[in-house]
C-alpha cells in the first residue's frame, strides 16, 4: 500500500487519528499543533486556526505558536488579526526579520493599504538584516506604489546587489 494513498474517508493515514486525538485531548499542546499543521498543509486555514488557538490557550507564551497564528490569519487575509499576532511575537523577539516583514505586509495588503506603516516595518527589518531579500523586494514594491522614485531606485540597487536575478527588479524598472 502506498503510504500517501488516502483511506476510505478521503484522508491520508494518520490524519484522522491525529485530529481525533486533538479533539479528545484539548489540553494536549502537541496534539493541537499536529492537527493544526495537518489542516494547514491542505490549506484549510479556518480549521487549522481552531487547533492553533487551542494550542495558544495551553501555552500562551510559545513564540512559534504566536507566529503561526499570525501566519494563519495572514493566509485567511485577516490582516488586522495577523498584525496583532505578529506584534505579540515581536514583543518577545523584536529582531525576527521574517515576522517583522510579514507585519509590514499585513499593512501593505489590507484595505485600505497603510503603505507608510509597511515601509516603516520593512526599514526596521532591514536595520537588523540589510540584505534580507524578501524585505528589500517588498520595500521596492511599496516605494513603487507610493510613487517614490528615489526610494525605489535605492532599494532596487540594494536588491540587485543581493540577487541580480530577482524577478521583481525588471518588472519594477519597466513599470516605473
Amino acid at each position: 500500500q502506498n503510504p500517501t494513498s488516502q483511506n476510505s474517508n478521503g484522508m491520508m493515514p494518520g490524519v484522522g487519528e491525529a485530529i481525533e486525538k486533538a479533539d479528545k485531548e484539548p489540553t494536549n499542546f502537541e496534539a493541537q499543533i499536529k492537527a493544526g499543521e495537518m489542516f494547514g498543509r491542505i490549506n484549510n486555514f479556518e480549521k487549522a486556526l481552531t487547533y492553533f488557538e487551542r494550542a495558544h490557550k495551553i501555552k500562551a507564551d510559545d513564540y512559534q505558536t504566536i507566529v503561526i497564528l499570525g501566519n494563519v490569519n495572514f493566509e485567511l487575509k485577516r490582516f488586522a488579526d495577523a498584525q496583532k499576532w505578529y506584534e505579540q511575537a515581536l514583543a518577545i523577539k523584536s529582531d525576527d526579520v521574517n515576522v517583522r516583514t510579514d507585519l509590514g505586509l499585513s499593512f501593505f495588503l489590507r484595505e485600505p493599504k497603510d503603505i507608510e506603516r509597511a515601509i516603516k516595518e520593512y526599514k526596521t527589518s532591514l536595520s537588523t538584516n540589510p540584505n534580507h531579500e524578501p524585505t528589500l523586494q517588498n520595500l521596492a514594491v511599496a516605494y513603487s506604489e507610493k510613487k517614490d522614485p528615489v526610494g525605489l531606485k535605492d532599494t532596487l540597487a540594494k536588491l540587485e546587489k543581493v540577487n541580480p536575478s530577482n524577478q521583481i527588479i525588471q518588472k519594477l524598472k519597466e513599470s516605473n
